[in-house]
């Protein structure tokens, strides 16, 4: 009898849950709802204020990436490069740090595969190069059409699966850089890079020393073969010009 107030309550809670994050589309640009089946109420509702906050609009203009940034990296961009990007305008950025602060995995056409707030998804050139103001492509020593491939193919099996805003331990979800990490690792090609140091969180509000941030690819077993206008490298640091 008592297990089945408990479930009662727990579907009474959801659905107002639900019914609040209906209402909250209105003012809301995207509610997430892809999370894993046991994901407990209050995470959800937590993940989905902290995806808002970084979604938040520090200025009102558009990217710093310019056409001839998109030129440019059309041309240069291989089969499972490393593109690192930067969104100054978002209030992401700010606990992110850095002038790069999201991965991606270039997969051929165009189109790139990257794990975001509502999960791993495909996103294409022309999104990225409007969205973000900066990007640096990083090509790994690794050239072997085999190994790629199995990059590539590990990245695919993990579209649809939902972002992990803890950072955690598993590959039931991922945040950016983990998807990398992940894909490299699963065809056999050692970066050279620190591995995810696994750790449990509630929910982050800082970026952790211990989680995997975009730039530390750089220090791995790869080579910059495009940058974007913007950006300068003295003495091994990344920085914004001007």
């Amino acid at each position: 009898m008592w297990i089945g107030i408990q479930v009662a309550e727990a579907i009474q809670e959801w659905s107002l849950t639900r019914k609040l994050l209906k209402i909250g589309k209105r003012y809301w640009p995207e509610i997430i709802e892809n999370f894993p089946e046991d994901y407990p109420i209050e995470r959800r509702v937590l993940a989905n204020a902290v995806n808002y906050v970084g979604d938040i609009k520090l200025e009102n203009r558009k990217s710093f990436l310019s056409k001839q940034d998109y030129k440019i990296a059309k041309k240069k961009l291989k089969m499972a490069d490393i593109v690192l990007v930067g969104d100054m305008k978002s209030a992401s950025s700010l606990f992110i740090g850095g002038p790069l602060t999201h991965t991606l995995i270039y997969i051929g056409k165009k189109k790139f595969i990257h794990a975001e707030g509502p999960g791993v998804n495909i996103i294409k050139l022309s999104k990225v190069i409007k969205k973000y103001d900066s990007m640096m492509i990083l090509r790994p020593y690794e050239r072997k059409l085999s190994r790629l491939n199995r990059v590539i193919q590990y990245a695919r099996k993990q579209l649809g699966k939902p972002y992990d805003f803890e950072f955690g331990a598993g590959t039931d979800k991922f945040y950016c850089s983990d998807l990398i990490y992940n894909s490299y690792e699963a065809a056999g090609i050692n970066l050279k890079i620190k591995k995810p140091k696994r750790f449990k969180i509630s929910i982050p509000t800082l970026w952790n020393s211990q989680v995997l941030h975009p730039m530390d690819f750089m220090r791995g077993r790869v080579r910059v073969v495009f940058k974007s206008h913007n950006l300068k490298i003295l003495k091994g640091k990344v920085e914004m010009r001007g």
